[in-house]
């Protein structure tokens, strides 16, 4: 058994309690815009792949 000292566990999306309350608004559509812009791009790529085979 390992009873060594462990690091805290990192999460994957660390908490914003605590930060600009402006930032957190802006980043919240920032995001859907990216998505948006990924879903974009993943549908455009698949289309190229269908014509090219």
């Amino acid at each position: 058994m390992d009873c060594s000292i462990k690091k805290p566990k990192t999460h994957r999306y660390p908490s914003l309690k605590g930060t600009d309350p402006k930032f957190r608004r802006n980043h919240r559509h920032a995001l859907h815009g990216t998505m948006r812009a990924l879903v974009r791009l993943t549908n455009s790529s698949q289309i190229e792949t269908d014509m090219a085979s």
